[in-house]
């Protein structure tokens, strides 16, 4: 439900520039998470259930319309909900990356460790 739909003083609409800036940010996020897991797929084997033409047909199918469906309701948000839903966005970026950093860093205290207790 959208927060203050009605109320023009809470929320006012974003102009269709600002609609295509957001889906256009959003899409292309979107699009990077795609490329990342077709790439894991790549590498992964086929599990025989479909061939592949077949389960190519149906991924872009589900693309095309998982991308209309992000579209649409980007559009049909007020201005304070896309700020919100960007804010989350980022924070879950930062969060990521972070993770990815502290992973990194346990690797190597790991292996330092390792080497440690070889010396000994």
């Amino acid at each position: 439900m959208r927060s203050g739909a009605g109320n023009s003083t809470s929320s006012c609409p974003l102009s269709l520039e600002e609609k295509k800036l957001f889906t256009k940010d959003f899409m292309s996020d979107e699009t990077s998470k795609e490329e990342e897991l077709d790439e894991e797929e790549q590498e992964s084997s086929s599990d025989g259930m479909c061939g592949d033409s077949g389960c190519d047909f149906l991924k872009h199918d589900f693309s095309e319309t998982y991308e209309k469906y992000h579209a649409e309701s980007l559009q049909n948000m007020t201005k304070q909900e896309l700020i919100h839903a960007l804010g989350d966005e980022k924070n879950c970026l930062k969060l990521k990356a972070e993770n990815q950093r502290l992973e990194r860093e346990k690797e190597l205290f790991r292996q330092e460790s390792r080497c440690l207790e070889n010396r000994k």
